[in-house]
């Protein structure tokens, strides 16, 4: 071989060698996710998100062709879950399981915030939305909303109502019917729908706001009463059960939704993959009808969408929180 040969040889190994590298980089760049992903739920297990979490994770998983586990870190109205996520690598392993509240409503009550919504998490979809129900202990003489006013009114200060944290839809839905009927209701928090419910079935509260995916258990069971449900129409899992409005307030609508976050600065390619896996298990016949036992409906949408729907509950709760002057250390 003549060194011109020699010389051309190696030329044309070394293009190959970077052609390879190339098609390599640009590879790694569609194969994601190449291992397990990591969902954290921010709140106990038991409770709504859980069951959100696990059945969205499981056909996340299908979807994206790697197992996506739940790890359940709760505390503070799920921010410490999702202050964890803040911090992970930007990478597209490390999701939270978002909600309307923690992301609009928290950083309006805590006093000492565990990170900044719009700078330490990126918006990935919106996945399932539905109303609250508003349960009574069955010890409790009332049957109907005006019943329960009534008694309020007649005994102030007497009755507790517990929630799911400071901050969530539980919450504040407490805080709304305080306002809105001018009675003296005691809130007392709890670390998830689980403790919250354990409370309420011992009568250490008198009544509660609960998602209605982890009450309708005991609900069908008896052995909590419900009063009305929170949103716009009756839902279809509890048709006896009237709205806020048809029982007497009229103004009187809370509805929240879960959503899937990332850390900021995750990429925009993976970003969209997770996207774009969100819309078909949202799409699926199957989590569908999942979701509409629980007395949700699916959302999907875009970051963007996600992102114009946190504004609008921050505008839609502001004014509600500051009424209210709750805040939390």
């Amino acid at each position: 071989m003549t060194q011109t040969s020699v010389f051309s040889f190696i030329r044309g190994l070394i293009l190959a060698c970077i052609s390879v590298g190339t098609a390599l980089v640009a590879h790694g760049q569609t194969v994601y996710p190449t291992r397990n992903i990591q969902l954290i739920n921010p709140f106990p297990p038991g409770g709504t998100s859980d069951i959100i979490a696990r059945s969205f994770a499981h056909e996340l998983g299908a979807e994206l062709g790697q197992t996506v586990y739940v790890d359940n870190k709760a505390g503070a109205g799920g921010t410490v879950g999702a202050e964890f996520v803040s911090r992970a690598v930007p990478d597209g392993y490390t999701l939270l399981l978002s909600n309307s509240s923690m992301l609009a409503v928290s950083p309006l009550l805590y006093t000492q915030a565990r990170f900044n919504v719009e700078k330490d998490l990126s918006p990935v979809a919106v996945l399932v939305q539905g109303a609250n129900v508003l349960l009574v202990n069955t010890e409790l003489p009332v049957k109907s909303l005006a019943e329960l006013v009534a008694f309020a009114k007649a005994k102030p200060g007497t009755l507790n109502f517990g929630s799911t944290g400071g901050g969530t839809t539980t919450h504040l839905a407490g805080e709304m019917l305080k306002q809105m009927t001018g009675t003296q209701i005691q809130h007392v928090p709890y670390r998830g729908a689980g403790p919250a419910m354990t409370a309420l079935l011992a009568g250490d509260v008198q009544m509660m706001f609960d998602n209605i995916p982890s009450a309708i258990q005991q609900i069908r069971s008896g052995k909590v009463r419900p009063i009305a449900v929170t949103g716009p129409s009756r839902v279809d899992a509890l048709p006896s059960v009237p709205t806020m409005q048809e029982a007497g307030l009229p103004r009187f609508e809370v509805t929240g939704w879960f959503s899937l976050s990332a850390p900021e600065k995750t990429p925009k390619d993976v970003i969209a993959r997770l996207n774009a896996a969100a819309q078909k298990v949202l799409q699926s016949a199957e989590f569908q009808k999942r979701i509409a036992e629980l007395g949700y409906q699916t959302v999907g949408g875009s970051p963007e969408k996600m992102a114009e729907m946190t504004r609008a509950e921050v505008a839609r709760w502001t004014p509600i929180v500051k009424a209210s002057g709750a805040k939390i250390e």
